[in-house]
């Protein structure tokens, strides 16, 4: 059974958090360095990790600059793929 589309999105932005979280710590950057790197918040910054705000395109290509990493390495890396019937 698959998740409904509310909870699929839920786990994307938790997913894209963890990754981010990794990603900074692999690069050794404090949650306030990535932040001024990005021109936002502290606060901003671990919303996004936590999974609570939606990160623009504009940022997430930000954040892949800023730490060195394509996008893939966001977004394809484990996390199980939507099946082609589910519905976003």
């Amino acid at each position: 059974m698959l998740p409904d589309k509310y909870n699929y999105k839920i786990m994307l932005y938790t997913w894209l958090g963890e990754r981010i979280v990794q990603g900074r710590k692999e690069k050794k950057i404090t949650q306030k360095e990535l932040a001024e790197k990005l021109n936002i918040s502290v606060s901003l910054l671990r919303a996004y990790e936590r999974g609570e705000k939606k990160m623009s395109l504009e940022k997430f290509v930000d954040l892949c600059e800023a730490l060195g990493f394509a996008p893939f390495y966001f977004l394809c890396d484990s996390f199980p793929f939507l099946p082609e019937n589910a519905e976003m």
